[in-house]
């Protein structure tokens, strides 16, 4: 996911769907985290979110929001990761997402 932030804040809206594009057959359960990367909440770029999630029987999917605040400080293009855990009635494929937040900010006339 990718983002171009100026001030105010920004939902990231990533989505864990069940494999192969079918419905959960039976209820899905799993953790999840942000990491850090160059993107930091000590630094205010995005808000930390940690806990549960649920598939729930007979859905493709759910979703995880990550809230990501906009600043107007020039700066590289940063990231983060949302990492799934301790999943119950699945295997997890691919237990990483990507939040990239793209610099749009410009630099003052010398």
């Amino acid at each position: 996911m990718r983002c171009h932030l100026g001030g105010g804040t920004t939902n990231f809206i990533f989505t864990v769907s069940v494999d192969g594009g079918g419905n959960a057959a039976s209820t899905i359960d799993f953790d999840y985290t942000t990491v850090d990367g160059t993107a930091t909440t000590a630094d205010g770029d995005y808000v930390l979110n940690a806990g549960s999630g649920q598939i729930t029987v007979g859905t493709p999917s759910t979703t995880i929001t990550v809230v990501v605040n906009g600043d107007t400080t020039v700066e590289p293009t940063e990231g983060f990761t949302v990492v799934l855990s301790n999943p119950v009635n699945a295997t997890l494929t691919d237990g990483t997402g990507a939040g990239t937040i793209t610099n749009d900010d410009v630099a003052p006339d010398p």
